[in-house]
């Protein structure tokens, strides 16, 4: 990584409760304790916000659920494939379990987009649309 050069600086006047709150932030955001990167992003670049996400636990929750399930698939199919003979048992199970699969997958595409709302992209279009 190039080192940019930054030689001009400027100086702001800040109270310590204004620190303290630019601080908080910065280290919000994962700058840590680096303000003046914190600042830059913020003010310059435009590439500090902050989301709002609803419904992350039913996601989750669905999410561990799935994989749950393509771990049973994936383990249930291993087992078959060491059998030198399928059944036509077999095959069903095979049908049925990727027919499972393709559901849970459809349910899962169905919780995220009735629980999830991410108030950001409403920000960012607001003020694209007031640009």
């Amino acid at each position: 990584m190039t080192k940019v050069d930054r030689r001009k600086k400027i100086n702001i006047m800040l109270n310590d409760e204004e620190r303290k709150i630019i601080t908080e932030k910065a280290i919000e955001y994962g700058f840590g304790p680096r303000l003046a990167a914190y600042v830059r992003s913020a003010c310059i670049y435009e590439t500090v916000y902050k989301e709002n996400i609803e419904g992350r636990t039913e996601i989750l929750a669905k999410i561990s659920e799935v994989i749950g399930i393509v771990n049973k698939i994936k383990y249930e199919q291993g087992q078959l494939v060491k059998n030198l003979l399928i059944s036509k048992g077999d095959i069903k199970m095979i049908e049925d379990n990727n027919n499972l699969l393709h559901n849970e997958i459809k349910d899962l595409i169905k919780t995220v987009e009735n629980t999830l709302k991410i108030t950001h992209i409403k920000e960012v279009k607001q003020k694209l649309d007031t640009k």
